[in-house]
């Protein structure tokens, strides 16, 4: 029998209410993100998703802030309401970049979401996306929908 081990330097296991699904490589290149696809690992999306509070609470950069004035109130709702949203994790290889792709769904009609790829235009808040950076540990490129 085998007995699971964590190290004091993994974030904690994934919340039971976190509804999500790990894309493999083949799914992961649907997203059209450039690079390669490759399926992630448990423990990239623990990290990613263990950061993901703080980073959608901090403060916009001036660049952003400049670039997307909205974007502080936007995270701001997205925060209130995160624990609600259905994910999907894909692996984006960039060469020397490795990126958790992340996209948050806040509903959809159908359990088809869990087999590939779902782009969704409009919408608002109710989609977005961010990409983290495995290697940095770093946020980038923080995506929510437009209002149709």
């Amino acid at each position: 029998m085998a007995i699971g081990c964590r190290s004091n330097d993994d974030p904690p296991p994934l919340g039971a209410g976190i509804d999500g699904v790990i894309l493999g490589a083949d799914q992961s290149q649907e997203f059209g993100q450039g690079g390669r696809g490759f399926r992630p690992t448990e423990l990239d999306v623990r990290r990613a998703e263990t950061a993901l509070p703080a980073f959608l609470a901090a403060p916009a950069d001036a660049e952003t802030k400049k670039k997307r004035p909205y974007e502080e109130d936007q995270r701001k709702k997205i925060l209130a309401k995160l624990s609600t949203y259905k994910r999907q994790w894909a692996g984006i290889d960039r060469g020397k970049t490795h990126v958790l792709y992340m996209n948050f769904l806040c509903h959809y009609h159908d359990d088809s979401w869990r087999k590939g790829a779902v782009t969704v235009s409009d919408g608002g808040d109710c989609y977005f996306h961010v990409e983290y950076d495995l290697g940095t540990g770093q946020f980038a490129s923080l995506r929510v929908n437009g209002e149709a």
